[in-house]
């Protein structure tokens, strides 16, 4: 009778390998069939040979497609439920059948098959960082394993950091536990530019095809050693929100500022470093505004 093991968990990330291995010592069947399923519903099916009797398949490799974009919920109220990217499935080997969950996460280790711990805080360090006058949540899992979001935090678990600049750049984004981490940013450029355009020339008068433009931000910051997971988890982030964009994009007109307070901008990498005898280090990132405006007549 086949016998499976790395599944012993009830939860896991999926940024790290999830080694399945499959035994199948006695049986004359040589083949292995895997089934994902959500409801009555396959998602997905492979056919393995063995080998002595053995397979091994990275589960994490399958969950990755399986998962939903991550997106942070809108309009939440502390205490609720929310739902983070993760989701359960059923999975099918010969003699096993369970249910389990997957979240968008991990380490930046070496180590495989990582579980979520059980009422896990999804945060990257063991207090969360907040800033006077600007948004502050905790993310993380109850007993009934659901996940939660508050804004209500103890004075315990939180630390105040000092806003040193008048006009900052505050961030949310997609961190490496599953959650949602925060950080101001003091310093910050914009970088803007245009490409050349076309002119079509005409015989009475030459026809400007327009030129399109891109832009972006580039954030520096400076923090203590037991914040460097919290940015690290920044350096490769998928999803990541400017607050209050308006502020940084400086609209002057009142009847054109962006009511939007959370605004969507994307990952264009960054560098950090830190070493063994500096206890403060810096930071470096850049993020791509991404701009729907065009002036171009060419699409």
């Amino acid at each position: 009778m086949a016998t499976v093991t790395g599944l012993n968990g009830s939860r896991y990330y999926i940024n790290n390998p999830i080694w399945v291995k499959v035994d199948t010592t006695g049986d004359s069947n040589n083949q292995v069939i895997l089934n994902i399923s959500k409801g009555s519903e396959i998602l997905y099916s492979a056919k393995y040979y063995t080998f002595n009797n053995v397979i091994y398949f990275d589960l994490s490799e399958i969950m990755k497609g399986l998962l939903p974009e991550p997106k942070h919920p809108e309009n939440i109220s502390s205490g609720q439920k929310i739902k983070l990217a993760q989701e359960t499935f059923s999975i099918d080997l010969p003699n096993f059948s369970v249910s389990r969950s997957f979240l968008r996460g991990g380490e930046y280790s070496n180590r495989e098959n990582i579980k979520v711990p059980t009422n896990a805080i999804l945060s990257e360090s063991e207090k969360i960082p907040i800033w006077s006058g600007y948004p502050s949540a905790k993310y993380y899992f109850n007993e009934n394993g659901f996940s939660i979001f508050t804004e209500i935090l103890n004075n315990s678990e939180t630390e105040k950091r000092r806003v040193l600049s008048s006009n900052p750049v505050f961030l949310r984004y997609l961190n490496t536990k599953g959650g949602y981490s925060f950080w101001l940013f003091d310093e910050w450029k914009i970088n803007k530019s245009s490409k050349e355009g076309i002119i079509i020339e005409r015989r009475v008068q030459n026809l400007d095809l327009g030129l399109s433009s891109e832009g972006s931000i580039s954030l520096s910051t400076k923090a203590d050693t037991r914040y460097i997971n919290t940015l690290n988890a920044l350096l490769s982030s998928s999803e990541i929100y400017i607050y209050n964009i308006q502020d940084v994009l400086i609209e002057e007109n009142p009847q054109f500022i962006q009511s939007k307070i959370w605004t969507r901008v994307y990952n264009k990498g960054g560098k950090m470093k830190w070493n063994n005898f500096d206890s403060v280090h810096e930071f470096d990132f850049n993020l791509d505004f991404n701009f729907k405006n065009s002036s171009t007549l060419i699409w």
